[in-house]
């Protein structure tokens, strides 16, 4: 077409609304062909534009890559239409025509920095890392003196997990740009990924030497101590932070965590305290000024300020608390209405809300309410694994173990990998020492999902002491006693092989220091009763 841009003829105005119609009616296909059409006899970069939108929505690659090539034609200085291109360009693997547009982008944009960035977001995309790793290193030999070349290199090879190339072309950035921050926290990403954590510490120590004042370093260094569990080392990082700049709110988050975790509840107390008067963080902030006055058994306190979440992430979390907290102060009949209220405001969130009420109920010894609860949600949503599977585990508790295993059985044929029903399952022959050959196969299936499942290795270790098989028993028992900090169940269990084995002496320490940590743990009291102790 001939016309000035912006004036359509009534060919292609033909096809512009045709497209859109079919478009509405969900007509993908014939809406990519108009449209299409139209973008070849317009001059009108925005025709193709939207063709491509409509090509990409339709999932139609071939069409789409048809349209970004108009719209670069059409408006070659947008660097969107670039960046569409070499994107699909890329996907097609056409490395030439994918090159040809990252080439472009480097020269157009701004700065090189924004140039890779660009780049780099565009090429993680895609699937091929081999094609997005040889389109970023052709990028290289053409601007070898370009340190943000470098690093773009450096984080696909990252994530192509390729971490030794990742390596060396940290090393090449920093040589060409000695301190850069973005570069010197990725080499200590590199080294965590090779499994050098001392190395990326020392590295980051350095760059912090050179410049105490980078916010960015610190708050890299303070993240990979946290990875390495070394936490008052990493809040003496995010403290510095907040010494620097008192307005970091996220520094100020994690120091007040930090604090939780370390039972510090004064000075998580303060940090949170601070955030809302800064007006950050506002609803986590007092989610958790929450939970630190129920660490510190301040019941009241913390149902006033759940009470003031209003929204956010944080806003079910805090009503499900209110509800947990309302039955330990007593008033069940109002923590059950609590979670009836909320059902009624968002349907969506039923499910959830009844495993919650079933819960408080089994905590609060009604488990005949419970159980009534549970079989009329099975009713309405007679396949929710969650429901089935809270059912099964309150079934066992009544001693209804033939109930309990139809429950199990029913998710593991629907789920045959849901590793918590195979592990209940074989655990419930375990426990009731019936058919110990498919138990070991059902724990042993769990434990090839989720080998570090504190729950699943404990009845690894309790199904070989039913077969007889202490030293593995105690083997297993004793990783699942540290995997779970150490829980008074675990502890029952490695308690009682030790004892058949003969070593009274370990088995009362591990015993008696349940009894002090959880003296009310109902399954270990049981056990010492079984000994007389």
């Amino acid at each position: 077409g001939t016309e000035e841009p912006g004036t359509l003829s009534g060919a292609l105005l033909f096809d512009i609304l045709l497209g859109e119609v079919a478009g509405q009616r969900d007509r993908l296909d014939v809406s990519v062909s108009h449209y299409l059409r139209a973008a070849e006899e317009s001059d009108d970069p925005r025709v193709a534009e939207r063709a491509l939108r409509i090509a990409l929505f339709a999932k139609d690659e071939d069409a789409a890559l048809t349209a970004a090539r108009r719209w670069v034609e059409l408006d070659p200085a947008r660097l969107e239409a670039r960046q569409s291109l070499a994107m699909l360009a890329t996907h097609a693997r056409i490395a030439d025509e994918a090159y040809e547009q990252l080439e472009y982008l480097v020269s157009a944009a701004p700065d090189d920095e924004q140039a890779y960035e660009m780049i780099t977001g565009l090429l993680a995309r895609s699937e091929d890392r081999e094609l997005t790793l040889a389109l970023m290193y052709r990028l290289i030999q053409a601007h070898p003196e370009a340190a943000e070349a470098h690093l773009a290199y450096g984080r696909l090879a990252l994530h192509a997990d390729n971490a030794e190339l990742a390596l060396r072309e940290v090393e090449q950035a920093l040589a060409l740009r000695p301190g850069w921050t973005d570069a010197v926290v990725l080499q200590a990403a590199v080294h965590m990924r090779l499994e050098q954590p001392e190395q990326a510490r020392r590295e980051l120590e350095a760059a912090i030497a050179g410049q105490p004042g980078n916010i960015d370093l610190r708050l890299a260094l303070a993240r990979l101590l946290l990875d390495l569990q070394d936490l008052p080392a990493a809040g003496v990082q995010f403290q510095e932070v907040v010494r620097r700049k008192p307005e970091h709110a996220d520094a100020r988050f994690s120091l007040g965590l930090l604090a939780v975790e370390q039972k510090q509840y004064g000075q998580a107390e303060s940090h949170f305290r601070n955030l809302l008067a800064s007006g950050q963080r506002e609803q986590e902030a007092r989610y958790y000024l929450g939970r630190v006055a129920e660490l510190r058994d301040d019941k009241q306190a913390a149902l006033d300020w759940y009470a003031t979440i209003t929204e956010g992430d944080y806003w079910l979390e805090a009503q499900i608390r209110t509800a947990d907290l309302q039955a330990e102060l007593g008033d069940l009949p109002g923590a059950r209405r609590h979670l009836q209220s909320l059902r009624l405001q968002d349907p969506r969130l039923a499910v959830r809300l009844y495993l919650v009420e079933g819960e408080i109920l089994t905590r609060a010894g009604e488990l005949a309410e419970a159980m009534r609860l549970y079989n009329g949600v099975l009713v309405e949503a007679p396949d929710n694994h969650e429901v089935l599977y809270a059912r099964a585990l309150l079934a066992e508790r009544l001693g209804e173990s033939a109930q309990a295993e139809r429950d199990l059985r029913r998710i593991v044929e629907a789920d045959p990998d849901n590793f918590h029903a195979l592990n209940a399952l074989g655990y419930t022959l375990a426990d009731r020492n019936e058919r110990l050959d498919e138990a070991l196969a059902l724990i042993e299936k769990a434990l090839a999902l989720a080998p570090d499942e504190a729950a699943i290795v404990d009845s690894m270790g309790w199904v070989h002491y039913r077969l007889g098989r202490l030293d593995a028993a105690v083997e297993h028992l004793q990783r699942a006693y540290t995997l779970s900090g150490e829980d008074p169940e675990v502890a029952a269990h490695l308690g009682e092989v030790l004892w058949v084995q003969g070593r009274h002496a370990e088995a009362r320490r591990v015993w008696d220091k349940a009894r002090r940590d959880h003296p009310d743990n109902l399954p270990l009291q049981r056990t010492l009763e079984q000994h007389g102790l």
